[in-house]
């Protein structure tokens, strides 16, 4: 069935393209993995890491815009300021950055 659509689609796509995905093959490898009960349950404990990984890599990538910002030799000292703040500010809302001994 599937296939029969994909076909219909693809009739009405100018370059006959289909928009609807095929279903990949799962290896029998993986297949046997995902079928254990231990490596399931271990693999969606891990998934509740997931969101807050994203919050690090989302937040480590703005301060390190804010940290370019500041240090671009060709960006006049005002844009750069507000730049850098800017990128701060964001990356402190996506994830606070943890206090340091320094901050106490």
């Amino acid at each position: 069935e599937n296939t029969s659509v994909r076909s219909a689609m693809a009739e009405n796509l100018s370059d006959g393209a289909s928009i609807i995905p095929s279903i990949p093959d799962i290896s029998p490898g993986l297949r046997s993995i995902a079928s254990d009960t231990e490596t399931r349950k271990f693999v969606l404990e891990q998934l509740s890491n997931v969101p807050s990984l994203g919050r690090r890599v989302g937040a480590g990538l703005f301060r390190r815009a804010a940290y370019r910002a500041m240090n671009s030799p060709v960006l006049p000292e005002e844009a750069r300021k507000q730049l850098s703040e800017v990128n701060n500010r964001v990356a402190d809302a996506i994830e606070p950055a943890a206090s340091t001994k320094e901050d106490a």
